[in-house]
């Protein structure tokens, strides 16, 4: 079962709110369609199910049911899951000159931040050794030290992506 949140304008223009339980998202998706169709302006609305919330696009309600759509849809991709994928020769060389070229970006990637990372370490050493007041000084230090954790976390991932790409590259080149 799931939870459904609104607000809406009525169509004597009064803000009301309104919860309710459903037991299926194409259920909530319709009873809020409808109420369009009733002169009921929607301001806001939600569904919570279990730990997760989920806002809806209020602009989406304009009276056209979605169980039927969302029915038919569901069942196209199933069927569409049931089909075997067709196995299509793979393209080894394309596919180590993607890496390559991958690598070559990633490295310059990783080139790039490593020095802002220095450039944004020495600011940090100017600014310690500057003539700026004590509060000006922490608030530029703690401005650093923020873009210096972003960037070190940044480049730990492209350092991560680097190495597994070159890892496939060389598995590549072993076959």
């Amino acid at each position: 079962m799931l939870l459904l949140f609104l607000k809406a304008f009525d169509k004597y223009k009064d803000v009301r709110e309104f919860s309710c339980g459903l037991n299926d998202i194409e259920s909530a998706l319709d009873f809020l369609s409808k109420l369009t169709t009733k002169g009921e302006t929607l301001i806001d609305a939600c569904i919570i199910e279990d730990d997760s919330r989920l806002d809806l696009p209020v602009n989406a309600f304009d009276g056209e049911l979605f169980k039927g759509p969302l029915k038919q849809l569901e069942s196209q991709w199933q069927q569409l899951l049931k089909k075997p994928i067709a196995d299509t020769p793979v393209d080894k060389e394309a596919v180590k000159g993607y890496i390559q070229r991958s690598i070559v970006l990633n490295r310059t990637q990783i080139n790039y931040v490593t020095a802002l990372l220095d450039q944004l370490e020495e600011k940090i050493r100017t600014t310690q050794a500057g003539k700026l007041c004590s509060a000006t000084k922490e608030m530029l230090i703690t401005l650093y030290n923020a873009q210096i954790n972003k960037h070190q976390n940044y480049l730990a991932k492209q350092e991560s992506y680097y190495q597994r790409k070159c890892a496939k590259l060389h598995q590549l080149n072993q076959v």
